[in-house]
């Protein structure tokens, strides 16, 4: 995926628990700070902060509306 000088992709594993939800691994993005912007469709869900040096680690975020949870492993 192409992306645009401050923005740089990162390889996750995403989990939805809810019916048969995907994410598209380009939907997932590290921008500048290290924040993690889940989006689906034209609605930003979540903003999920991520630390560099974390690597291998499993977090559960809670998600709003019809979202249960998400796993991202980093």
């Amino acid at each position: 995926m192409e992306m645009e000088s401050d923005l740089k992709e990162i390889k996750v594993d995403v989990v939805f628990l809810k019916l048969d939800m995907k994410f598209q691994m380009q939907d997932l993005v590290v921008m500048m700070g290290d924040l993690v912007v889940i989006t689906l469709d034209l609605v930003v869900t979540k903003v999920l902060s991520a630390t560099r040096e974390r690597k291998n680690v499993m977090t559960v975020y809670d998600m709003p509306s019809s979202f249960l949870s998400v796993c991202i492993i980093f």
